[in-house]
């Protein structure tokens, strides 16, 4: 490292110098990657998201929140999260989240928005209702 920039040696092309910059990382199309314009390898928090996001080979790459957001919540990076209650991904800035649980909710698992969910699997198909603070599976 000198000074703010960081140094990276290709091998065929000599040393590359940069400064790691912490621009925020907004996924616009779930299709695509988020791409950082380094060829560096560094991390960047973002404290108000709870995540931490890493530029490697030009790529970001963001960890989740420790909590499941809540769908609006802001966000940064194209992450895609699984909670025990639900799947949130993120596009544009903001949480976008499955109200549904990836798998069949146990009965009695605490959730927390008033749903509906179907699950299919050995050819039939189970419907679970959250009542806003536990599932039920009849």
């Amino acid at each position: 490292m000198y000074g703010a920039e960081r140094c990276v040696c290709t091998g065929a092309t000599g040393w590359i110098c940069q400064q790691p910059t912490c621009d925020r990382p907004i996924l616009t199309n779930p299709r695509e990657e988020v791409l950082c314009a380094s060829q560096l390898t560094y991390t960047c928090r973002y404290a108000a998201e709870g995540q931490n996001c890493t530029c490697d080979s030009m790529r970001w790459t963001c960890t989740c929140p420790v909590a499941a957001p809540k769908p609006g919540d802001a966000c940064v990076g194209g992450s895609k999260c699984t909670y025990d209650d639900r799947s949130c991904s993120c596009v544009a800035g903001a949480w976008m989240c499955d109200p549904c649980p990836p798998t069949t909710p146990h009965p009695g698992m605490a959730c927390s928005l008033q749903v509906n969910c179907s699950y299919s699997g050995a050819g039939s198909t189970q419907t679970c209702h959250c009542n806003g603070t536990q599932w039920s599976c009849p």
